[in-house]
């Protein structure tokens, strides 16, 4: 599997995710804006902490993702990708990033991508979507792999994979993801992710997968901790690996647009 962070740099995979349920959060102020412009992923084994990447939200004018970029510790780019809509209902989404470089083309439907063609210098992959009624990614398939999601009343509850590795489940934090992204995704960034998962990480950041969840959904895999600014947006967001024998822990800094 590729690594969404490896090494100090962010890898890249086309992605995007999804989730949840009733809409709990230390998110008084409606005044304040949730606009993420900027995210800083920090690692820390033991009690060495090291900053991995600086990532970088562009909106447009309509408030639709256009860019993610990415720089490393030193300030070197390692990761950029443009979202591209057309009037016609054409999406593009063109990435480059730890010597990739790819284009996924699909056309949206109510909003949705419900299949679209991925083209690399290794040839082209097709994916389609399914959704539940109330506008849930449900399914996805490509010729490799395929995933199943399970929901309940809106809180995802599961991935299970035609591929064991790819299993995972979720918690339904309290915390509402009423953000200009979804914060559910955090997990894919340092976890890993082929095509496939990528595709359900970035794509579903510009919202084009389905329904953005309600709150938070937590991969099992680490233990969540939240921290709020004085205006009671989420200013980190801190997961630790709960199956790990070392100390490994990372930490997601956000800033504001009116900051």
């Amino acid at each position: 599997m590729n690594r969404l962070v490896r090494g100090g740099g962010i890898a890249i995979s086309v992605c995007v995710l999804s989730l949840l349920g009733v809409a709990c959060s230390n998110d008084d102020s409606s005044d304040s804006s949730k606009v993420v412009e900027s995210m800083e992923i920090w690692k820390t084994e033991g009690s060495a902490s090291n900053l991995v990447a600086d990532v970088h939200f562009v909106y447009g004018n309509d408030g639709r993702l256009v860019q993610i970029s990415s720089d490393d510790a030193a300030g070197i780019p390692v990761m950029d990708i443009s979202y591209v809509y057309s009037d016609g209902n054409d999406f593009q989404c063109v990435y480059t990033g730890d010597g990739n470089r790819g284009r996924i083309s699909a056309t949206l439907e109510n909003g949705r991508v419900y299949s679209c063609q991925r083209t690399t210098g290794a040839g082209t992959e097709s994916c389609t979507y399914v959704y539940t009624d109330d506008g849930f990614l449900r399914k996805c398939e490509s010729r490799e792999v395929g995933f199943e999601y399970e929901w309940s009343g809106g809180n995802l509850l599961s991935v299970k994979s035609s591929e064991r590795g790819y299993n995972s489940t979720y918690e339904t934090a309290s915390v509402a993801n009423d953000y200009s992204i979804d914060l559910s995704v955090l997990s894919h960034f340092v976890a890993g992710a082929d095509y496939m998962e990528a595709m359900n990480t970035y794509c579903w950041l510009a919202g084009v997968l389905g329904k953005k969840s309600r709150n938070i959904a937590e991969d099992t895999l680490y233990a969540y901790n939240y921290k709020y600014d004085g205006q009671g947006r989420l200013s980190e967001i801190v997961m630790q690996e709960a199956l790990s024998f070392q100390d490994v822990s990372y930490a997601f800094r956000f800033v504001y647009a009116d900051e």
